[in-house]
């Protein structure tokens, strides 16, 4: 998915003309999502392992936390990729929306089917 989502960033920046954002959106994507999911899986392995009255709460709420989590990628993206080139604002948050917000609401879509 990881490799398809590289391709939509690939075609939306050159369509938009913000190549120079591809590379550096592409590894923050991949740093933010190493973090978190290792964040959240240590945390389910600790609430599993140690204070197991918790983990359902946990899993009832890993929802809410994944959302959280993509809701203040964006917007770090938008910051760190405004600072990187200089174009106009609603490009970038074009390029934004179609790379990061319709695959999650995709995703979500096919969660929950």
């Amino acid at each position: 998915l990881l490799h398809l989502k590289y391709i939509l960033m690939f075609i939306t920046g050159h369509v938009l003309n913000l190549k120079d954002c591809i590379a550096a959106h592409y590894q923050k994507i991949l740093q933010s999502g190493a973090s978190c999911f290792g964040l959240l899986s240590a945390l389910a392995l600790v609430l599993f392992s140690l204070a197991p009255d918790y983990f359902p709460l946990f899993t009832e709420n890993f929802g809410f936390l994944i959302s959280v989590f993509f809701l203040l990628r964006f917007f770090v993206l938008y910051i760190v990729l405004l600072s990187k080139a200089t174009f106009i604002n609603p490009y970038l948050f074009s390029y934004l929306c179609v790379t990061e917000v319709i695959p999650l609401i995709i995703g979500i879509k096919i969660a929950q089917f």
